[in-house]
This record gives C-alpha cells, sequence and structure tokens, in this order.
C-alpha cells in the first residue's frame, strides 16, 4: 500500500473495497491516503476531515469503536479548525461524531482522548513536533 502515492487514488480505491464489502483493504487505502494528506498539506487540512470521517466510518464496520472515534474526533476538530462557519461540512463531521456517540451512550464533547486524537495521536500518526 505505500507504492501508492496519490491521495486520489487512494479514496477511489477505498471507495471501491467498501462498495465490495472489503472494508480491510478500504482501511488500508484510506489510512494510506490520511499519511499522504498530512505530508502533501499538514495535519489541519479540511480535505483530512472528510477521509477521516470515511475512516471512521470504515472502522465502525471492521467493529473497532477506539479509532473509529478517534477519526470522527478528529474529523470534527480539523473541520471546525479549517473551514468557514456553516461550512457542510462541519455538520457532517459533527453527525457523524454525534451519531457515533448516542449509539455508544459515549460523550459528545471533548475529553482528552479527543484532544490527542484531535492531534493524530490516536489514528497512528505522531502529531509534529512544536
Amino acid at each position: 500500500m505505500s507504492e501508492v502515492r496519490d491521495v486520489s487514488f487512494a479514496i477511489r480505491a477505498a471507495e471501491e473495497a467498501a462498495g465490495a464489502g472489503d472494508f480491510l483493504t478500504a482501511e488500508q487505502y484510506l489510512s494510506r491516503a490520511v499519511e499522504l494528506e498530512e505530508v502533501s498539506f499538514g495535519p489541519m487540512h479540511a480535505e483530512l476531515a472528510s477521509i477521516l470521517n470515511n475512516l471512521g466510518v470504515v472502522y465502525e464496520r471492521l467493529d473497532r469503536p477506539d479509532k473509529a472515534e478517534a477519526c470522527y474526533r478528529r474529523a470534527y476538530a480539523i473541520a471546525k479548525a479549517s473551514l468557514p462557519p456553516g461550512d457542510p461540512g462541519i455538520e457532517l463531521s459533527a453527525t457523524n461524531l454525534r451519531e457515533f456517540c448516542e449509539a455508544r451512550g459515549i460523550p459528545f464533547e471533548p475529553s482528552a482522548f479527543a484532544q490527542e486524537a484531535a492531534a493524530g495521536v490516536e489514528v497512528g500518526h505522531r502529531a509534529a513536533p512544536s
């Protein structure tokens, strides 16, 4: 998967895999897309929120709720920080996170865990040193 160097290709491949019910492959492609997006545009780019939302859905399908929550919380934090108020991407990220939390009886509000996830710690990435 590391040979994939194009975010658009990785996203399309993930969509195809998910459409075929192959969520393990979709997870691999979306994880690679996250890496590529971060390298190209940094850890707070708006497009990264969209990729993380999709990765959260895949993690839910793979029954990995901790990883799904980390993705949804990070996507929401990025969307709020990088998109203008009222942008539909913010509402989409909020809705995904809220529905995830409600389904599991966990608080929607950020916790210390969510702050780490927003910084990229829990999704397999380390925050860049200051």
